[in-house]
């Protein structure tokens, strides 16, 4: 592994970026706290940086895909979404047991487990020079006398060259990444999805890591910073929109549903955390019987809020698209992100190409009319 760089040295360089992603955490983490039900919003950033990730390493899903029925989970024509799931599991662990630390080699065993559906190899790397690297980005990391995000990005460039997992490393950098800035507590790392804007300069990204050495080290930690303000301002814009979201979807409900309100209104936070359902689901998380839980699903599809997705006329499957489509970044685009750097002119240039969300069939939406009163929480997002 190529020796860690001097931080003191390019913290006079990388001032400006690294304030300016610092203060883009930290708005993204106040817009957080105003946010109620925010488990919901937490879910759905966790399904779109499982997404991301993959697509860095060019495997092609979507969060479509990650919502589809069970009995469609695992087939061969969709080699990625196995991959997906395993990647959402990975992510869920990160920020737990805090007491475990994030470089420990049980940590790390566990999150290229999850990713890869292996058994845990809890030995330690065999090689020595592997163990030292490990142990001084582990010293890094307890380090509060440099910047956060430097030492952030300093450790996903140690885990990626360590390449202590194989084909796995870069992935398991990366949510190895995640977990660090929230065991160091940076503001907002509970909802960054920090890899969208890595897939969209994913070549640059590759670029940079694969060169590291004492002189590219400041090239590395600008892309990373910069890479991180953007997946805050990006975390902030959806949050904003998933706000107004949450409340034009309560709105319906409560202006349609009559003297099923309560039961709707608890239908709708659970959407939002889980879009798929079910009649037996919903019957669960109302408390009601069999065919009042069916009348609510009807009414839901009415409303355009769900669709079902199986085409079966029994143990039918319902999904809601609006939450879906919401976090579904689409194709990813280099130039979204600014163009090349100069070692790669004259190169291909391009970021890993998004997979195609497959197309859902819905039922046509009835525009109930809009309340024109907005709540004080959309007020203050917006």
């Amino acid at each position: 592994m190529t020796d860690l760089p001097n931080l003191d040295a390019l913290r006079s360089r990388l001032r400006h970026q690294e304030s300016r992603a610092m203060r883009s955490v930290e708005r993204f983490d106040a817009a957080l706290g105003c946010l109620p039900a925010i488990e919901g919003f937490l879910a759905m950033q966790t399904c779109r940086e499982a997404v991301a990730t993959l697509r860095v390493e060019g495997v092609k899903t979507s969060i479509s895909d990650l919502f589809m029925p069970t009995s469609d989970q695992g087939r061969g024509a969709e080699p990625g979404i196995p991959t997906g799931y395993r990647c959402v599991t990975a992510l869920k662990l990160v920020g737990q047991d805090p007491g475990v630390a994030p470089l420990g080699w049980p940590r790390l065993a566990r999150l290229h487990s999850a990713v890869t559906g292996l058994e845990p190899g809890l030995s330690q790397p065999a090689n020595p020079a592997s163990r030292a690297a490990l142990d001084a980005l582990a010293r890094l990391l307890r380090d509060g006398g440099h910047p956060r995000l430097f030492r952030a990005g300093v450790l996903t460039a140690g885990l990626y060259q360590l390449n202590l997992f194989g084909p796995a490393s870069a992935l398991v950098a990366r949510i190895a990444t995640l977990d660090a800035l929230r065991s160091m507590r940076v503001p907002g790392s509970r909802g960054l999805a920090l890899s969208g804007p890595l897939a969209r300069r994913a070549d640059e990204y590759s670029f940079r890591l694969r060169t590291l050495d004492s002189e590219n080290w400041g090239k590395w930690l600008e892309l990373f910073l910069n890479c991180v303000r953007s997946a805050a301002v990006a975390g902030e814009r959806a949050l904003k929109q998933f706000a107004l979201l949450r409340e034009k979807q309560r709105s319906k409900v409560t202006e349609n549903l009559g003297h099923s309100v309560p039961r709707g209104l608890q239908m709708i936070e659970r959407l939002f955390v889980d879009p798929l359902t079910t009649v037996r689901d919903v019957r669960g998380v109302t408390a009601t019987s069999y065919v009042a839980a069916n009348q609510l699903v009807a009414r839901f599809v009415d409303l355009g809020i769900l669709a079902e997705v199986t085409g079966y006329k029994r143990n039918r499957t319902f999904r809601f698209n609006a939450i879906v489509d919401l976090f579904d970044d689409g194709p990813s685009s280099a130039a979204a992100e600014g163009s090349a750097p100069p070692e790669l002119k004259g190169r291909a240039y391009q970021a890993v190409p998004a997979a195609r969300p497959r197309p859902v069939a819905r039922a046509p939406e009835r525009q109930p009319a809009e309340s024109p009163r907005r709540t004080p929480l959309a007020d203050h997002l917006l």
